[in-house]
């Protein structure tokens, strides 16, 4: 009789064992699709492409049972980036361990197990959007263990400026040519931002097209004059403008900002095409925004264009211009790796008149004209005038006894004419 009582007593031990540890468990039932979520605390304006160091809305999550120790929920963004921000410690009761995966793209919070609530407030790090954010409603999708699910939307996104520009087409092989004034209006109102901490309007162009000279800049109708042109390597290549010097941008109005007189030197092996300005800087973006390019847009076609034609050989009288054989009394020659030309066989061969090729002999200066263009020679001067523009040169014009020798090269650039070199033949051939 001991022994059954014994066996009994054993068995409803263990029942009574496996029933307090049963019970133990299910003290934070997993929730299993009974998840409300709830946004708050929404911005109450969008945000600008670019842009850095956001605020989202809030999300509410509740569940129908207290929430697991370990359990996670992840919330992903498509065009915007999480920061890795240190969070209050307050915040997000007891999910205040938060990991960002997937490019920074993802952030997992896990229940730590010290709250033991049936729900949480979100708190999100700040976000970084990208240059290239789709405008309108930013989502995060949820996910995790927690069995949150479902897009929301807790910010917006919008563009910060529009751009126009006229389009007048240009030449290859050309310098000084006038492009399109370009015209930056604000999209909303506070688009420009001022408190950046370089302030940087900057202005980029392709390989092979430079800036001729210093372009003007009008705020709001206002001219200012803080330009910084920038080589690049590849001669002035971009612009930045800063706009920190401006005593403040104002939030209550849309702004303009035009870039005006414009123009490009074009180089010979340009692919004749629109000339599409790159247009970025944390004017547009604010402090720690995106220095990447915001926006862009086409101020000239590129054109080869042709209507004449020459041919000169160093060393030889004979040449042809626009089909027909020339003899000239002087032969071209080499100096300096640059080939000279008789001022006047120079000129023609370009298209220009002999009325519209004036020699000073008191200043020693040569002036050719054509069409719109005015190119004026000063002999030993390594500049020269294109519209009044002063263009150097590596090399000078030159005065041999009684006939002037023009760097051929150089005068095709100004009037826009291709130029090109066979080594072999030492002939220099043209056309425009």
């Amino acid at each position: 009789m001991k022994k059954w009582f014994a066996v009994i007593l054993i068995l409803n031990l263990m029942i009574g064992g496996l029933t307090g540890c049963a019970k133990k468990a299910s003290e934070h039932p997993q929730p299993s699709g009974q998840i409300t979520v709830t946004v708050t605390d929404m911005p109450n304006k969008a945000y600008v492409q670019g842009s850095a160091n956001k605020t989202t809305a809030k999300l509410e999550i509740k569940a129908a049972a207290k929430f697991a120790p370990g359990s996670t929920i992840e919330a992903t963004i498509t065009d915007a980036v999480w920061n890795q921000v240190q969070l209050p410690g307050n915040a997000n009761q007891g999910w205040t361990n938060f990991e960002l995966y997937n490019d920074n793209h993802s952030i997992r919070f896990t229940q730590s197990g010290e709250s033991g609530l049936e729900m949480v407030t979100l708190v999100f790090p700040t976000i970084n959007i990208d240059v290239d954010a789709s405008l309108g409603d930013l989502k995060v999708a949820l996910g995790g263990t927690a069995g949150a699910t479902g897009e929301y939307v807790i910010a917006a996104i919008t563009t910060a400026i529009n751009l126009k520009a006229d389009k007048p087409v240009i030449k290859v092989n050309a310098l000084d040519q006038p492009a399109g004034n370009i015209i930056i209006n604000e999209a909303t109102k506070d688009g420009f931002s001022a408190s950046a901490p370089e302030g940087v309007l900057k202005l980029s162009l392709p390989n092979g097209v430079v800036f001729a000279r210093d372009p003007k800049v009008f705020y709001n109708g206002y001219e200012v004059n803080n330009i910084k042109i920038d080589a690049g390597g590849r001669g002035k290549d971009f612009i930045q403008w800063q706009g920190k010097n401006i005593a403040s941008f104002n939030d209550t109005l849309l702004e303009k900002i035009e870039i005006s007189s414009i123009a490009y030197n074009v180089d010979p092996r340009l692919t004749p095409k629109d000339i599409v300005v790159e247009v970025s800087g944390q004017v547009l973006t604010g402090p720690g925004g995106s220095t990447s390019t915001i926006a862009s847009i086409a101020n000239a076609i590129a054109r080869s264009l042709t209507g004449g034609s020459a041919s000169f050989v160093v060393g030889s009288t004979k040449a042809r211009i626009n089909g027909e054989a020339i003899d000239m009394d002087v032969a071209p020659y080499m100096q300096d790796n640059r080939v000279y030309v008789p001022l006047r066989f120079a000129a023609n061969a370009l298209g220009v008149s002999d009325n519209n090729i004036m020699w000073d002999q008191t200043n020693q200066t040569i002036t050719l004209v054509k069409g719109d263009s005015a190119v004026q020679f000063k002999i030993g001067n390594k500049s020269m005038l294109l519209n009044g523009v002063s263009v150097n040169m590596d090399v000078a014009p030159r005065l041999d006894g009684n006939r002037v020798m023009l760097p051929i090269g150089w005068m095709a650039q100004a009037f826009g004419a291709a130029v090109t070199w066979d080594e072999g033949k030492q002939t220099i051939s043209l056309a425009y």
